[in-house]
């Protein structure tokens, strides 16, 4: 029964070893992809940073222009309360009506609280859309940390690919070995 066994022996160690280099190309082939897998990861996580903090650059600019537009509308609004409260005075007083007191004095007085009022409430809007815009600004920018944070380094996603595979690979030969040692 031995010159059997050894005959089977024989025939089937050219598969075997075939076997084991084409796992072996096949560990390469994987390496090869991790490493493309990682490199093309890695560009677009770079892509991504760079597009992030470009967009905190504009959003911090936005927040900027919309606290300088806001006091502009703030300042002209106030000019125009002042120029309406000069024209009731005007008119008040080219009626003959007394302007320091009585109802002249109530209207202006209404005017410059309802005046001070909106000049208030433009601020507030201009401060709350800065503030929003600031987040945004913020909120970009940790996405760029998170896409910079995502690279990984592709000789080491190959590296442990290769290992994974050589270890499959010496797992697979113990167990050819055991069972070619089992046949004798």
């Amino acid at each position: 029964m031995a010159p059997k066994i050894e005959q089977q022996r024989q025939t089937y160690k050219p598969y075997m070893t075939a076997g084991m280099w084409m796992q072996a190309a096949g560990v390469g082939m994987q390496a090869g992809a991790a490493y493309q897998a990682a490199t093309a990861e890695n560009l677009a996580s770079r892509y991504t940073e760079m597009m992030s903090r470009r967009n905190a650059e504009i959003a911090d600019m936005q927040a900027l222009e919309a606290l300088r537009l806001g006091q502009q509308q703030e300042a002209d609004y106030r000019r125009g309360v002042r120029s309406l409260r000069s024209s009731q005075r005007a008119a008040a007083a080219a009626s003959g009506v007394l302007v320091s007191s009585g109802s002249v004095a109530r209207v202006e007085a209404s005017t410059i609280e309802a005046g001070e009022v909106r000049a208030m409430r433009i601020r507030r809007s201009a401060q709350r859309e800065n503030w929003a815009l600031r987040m945004q600004a913020l909120n970009y920018r940790l996405q760029a940390e998170q896409a910079h944070g995502m690279r990984h380094s592709p000789g080491m996603a190959m590296a442990s690919t290769i290992l994974g595979g050589l270890g499959q690979l010496a797992t697979s030969s113990a167990y050819a070995g055991m069972r070619y040692q089992g046949a004798q």
